[in-house]
């Protein structure tokens, strides 16, 4: 994982900050997708897999997309 040792690693080397921007016209389109966004403000996700929240939001169905790697309930 990266350059570093597991020993030297740092939570602030390891934790990813996410901004999610919801337009006013996204919010009243989608008030069940933002709620569900809000809710998951303290769930753990990798950076992997973050493209299966981006379906979720979207609500793209794939054969690749699992719903459950999103961080997005």
């Amino acid at each position: 994982m990266g350059h570093s040792e597991a020993a030297n690693r740092t939570r602030a080397m390891l934790e990813v900050p996410v901004i999610i921007w919801t337009s006013s016209q996204f919010k009243t389109s989608y008030p069940d997708i933002c709620r569900r966004i809000a809710l998951s403000v303290d769930n753990e996700f990798t950076t992997d897999n973050i493209i299966h929240a981006v379906l979720n939001i979207m609500k793209i169905e794939t054969k690749e997309y699992d719903p459950a790697k999103s961080f997005i309930y």
